[in-house]
C-alpha cells in the first residue's frame, strides 16, 4: 500500500506545479525523488506506470482542458467523456516504459543507481517535451515539460542555451537521482553538500540580467477584446477610446499591440479599410497591430494584421492550428466529434504564406508569432534568428494557471532559444530577454471582454 501512496504522491507533487506555477514551482523538483522511493521498496509494475501516467496528466492539463470545456458546443457528458478518452489514450507510453524499465530492472537490482530507470525516467520526459501521441504532426507542447518551473527561477535553466534540452533533461535526471539515492540511503550530509555545490555553481555561473531596451517604453499594450457586431461600430469606437486614453496617460507610446483575437467575429480583417476610416483615422495615430481573423475561400484563418491609419499595411496568418481549439487533430477528425467542439465558425486552417518582419518603429524589427507556434515545436519557425518575436496569445478562455504556463513557457523560449521575446495576452504582457529578465509592458490596467 505504501508503495501505491508514493506512486500516487510524485503524480500529485508532479501536477501540482502545473495549476500554481508561480507557487508550487519547487514541486517539480520534489516528485522524483518520492518516484524513487516507489522504485527502491518493490518490484515495478507496468500497469503502475499507466496509473500514475493517468493522474498525472489528468492533473496536469485539468486547466487547460477546463478552458477548452467552455469553448466546446457538446454536452457535459459528452466533453468529460471525450476528455477521458484522450488521457486514457496519452498515458499508453508510460505503461509501456514502466514495463520496459521493469523488463530492465532485473538485470539492475542490486545497482543502487538504477540506470535503467534513469533512461526511462529520460525516455518519458523527452516525449512529453518532443512528441504527444495526439499531437503526432505538433511536435509536443513546451507547456507539457517539467522544464517550465526551473524557468521561474532563471539561474536553474540557464544551461538549457548551451547544453540543448535533451542533454540538460539528462543532466536534471541525474541530478535528481543521485541526490534522491541518498536521501533514501539517509546520507543526509552528503545530500545537503551536493545540493548546495548544484545550487552554488548554477547561481555562480548564470548570466547577468538583462537591461530593458530603451523601445520598451515607446509600446502600449489594449488587453481588452472588441466585438465588432455586423454594422455596429460602436466596438471599434470604444477600441479607439482605449488606445486613445492609454496614449494620453504615456506620451512615449508610439505603436499600439492587441492581443490575438482581439477584434473578431472572422472576416473583420478583411472589411478592415471600409470599418475604421470611419472612426479610426479621428482618434488614433499611430500605427496598430491587432489579432483577429480572415475569410478566404469558404475557409478561416487566425490572422495578426499591422494596420497605420485605418489602413492594412501586412497581415499575417498563423502556421499552426492548435489541436481541440482551433483544428481537430488527423486521429478525431469525424464529423460527431467536430460536433463537440466548434460553436461558431468551425476549425481553421493553418496560413501558408511567409513569416516576414515586421518593422514597429525605427530601432523595433520584430517576426510576428501567434500563440500557439510559440508553444508547439522545438526549433523557430523563422530563419530571423537574430530578430525578437512578437507572439500574440489569447488567454481570454484559460484559467490562471494555464495564463501563467504561457508566460513561463514564453520565458523559456527565449532562454532556449536565445531571443527577447515580445509576450503579449489579455492578461499577461511582457518583455523576455533571452537571459530570463522579465518586464512588464504598459497596459492599461483592466481588461475586458
Amino acid at each position: 500500500m505504501h508503495r501505491i501512496v508514493y506512486l500516487i504522491g510524485s503524480s500529485l507533487l508532479y501536477a501540482a506545479a502545473y495549476q500554481a506555477p508561480s507557487q508550487l514551482w519547487w514541486c517539480a523538483a520534489i516528485w522524483p525523488l518520492i518516484l524513487w522511493l516507489y522504485v527502491r521498496t518493490g518490484t515495478i509494475r507496468w500497469y503502475h506506470g499507466y496509473l500514475w501516467a493517468y493522474v498525472t496528466l489528468a492533473l496536469q492539463l485539468s486547466g487547460i482542458l477546463y478552458g477548452i470545456f467552455y469553448l466546446m458546443s457538446g454536452s457535459t457528458w459528452t466533453c468529460m467523456v471525450f476528455f477521458t478518452l484522450v488521457i486514457a489514450i496519452m498515458a499508453i507510453p508510460g505503461a509501456l516504459l514502466f514495463a520496459f524499465a521493469a523488463y530492465l530492472d532485473v538485470y539492475t537490482t542490486n545497482n543502487p543507481i538504477r540506470p535503467f530507470w534513469w533512461l526511462t525516467l529520460w525516455l518519458y520526459l523527452t516525449w512529453m517535451e518532443y512528441a504527444s501521441l495526439l499531437f503526432w504532426n505538433n511536435y509536443g507542447c513546451i507547456l507539457l515539460s517539467p522544464l517550465i518551473f526551473l524557468s521561474i527561477p532563471y539561474r536553474y535553466i540557464w544551461p538549457i542555451a548551451y547544453l540543448g534540452k535533451p542533454l540538460f533533461l539528462a543532466w536534471w535526471i541525474t541530478a535528481c537521482m543521485v541526490t534522491a539515492g541518498m536521501f533514501v540511503q539517509r546520507s543526509f550530509i552528503k545530500y545537503f553538500i551536493i545540493i548546495m555545490m548544484i545550487h552554488g555553481t548554477l547561481w555562480y555561473f548564470a548570466p547577468l540580467p538583462s537591461t530593458p531596451p530603451s523601445y520598451l517604453r515607446h509600446i502600449g499594450i489594449i488587453r481588452s477584446s472588441f466585438l465588432l457586431d455586423e454594422g455596429n461600430l460602436s466596438a471599434l469606437h470604444h477600441c479607439a477610446r482605449h488606445i486613445e486614453h492609454l496614449c494620453n496617460q504615456h506620451h512615449d507610446i508610439q505603436v499600439i499591440i492587441l492581443p490575438e483575437s482581439s477584434l473578431y467575429p472572422p472576416a473583420i480583417i478583411d472589411n478592415w479599410n471600409s470599418l475604421a476610416s470611419h472612426t479610426w483615422t479621428s482618434h488614433v495615430s499611430k500605427p496598430v497591430i491587432f489579432g483577429g481573423y480572415t475569410l478566404c475561400h469558404d475557409s478561416y484563418y487566425n490572422t495578426a494584421a499591422f494596420s497605420y491609419q485605418a489602413q492594412i499595411l501586412a497581415t499575417f496568418d498563423k502556421q499552426h492550428a492548435t489541436p481541440f481549439i482551433e483544428r481537430i487533430p488527423s486521429w478525431f477528425q469525424y464529423p460527431c466529434i467536430e460536433k463537440i467542439f466548434y460553436k461558431l465558425y468551425g476549425s481553421l486552417l493553418p496560413g501558408t504564406q511567409p513569416r516576414k518582419v515586421w518593422q514597429l518603429l525605427p530601432s523595433l524589427y520584430v517576426v510576428p508569432y501567434i500563440c500557439s507556434e510559440l508553444f508547439f515545436g522545438t526549433n523557430p519557425r523563422d530563419e530571423y534568428h537574430r530578430v525578437p518575436i512578437l507572439v500574440l496569445c489569447n488567454t481570454k478562455w484559460a484559467p490562471t494557471s494555464a495564463q501563467e504556463l504561457m508566460l513561463w513557457g514564453a520565458r523559456l523560449r527565449a532562454i532556449e532559444w536565445q531571443r527577447d521575446i515580445l509576450f503579449v495576452a489579455q492578461h499577461f504582457s511582457s518583455w523576455c530577454s533571452a537571459r530570463g529578465t522579465i518586464v512588464p509592458l504598459i497596459s492599461e490596467k483592466n481588461t475586458c471582454s
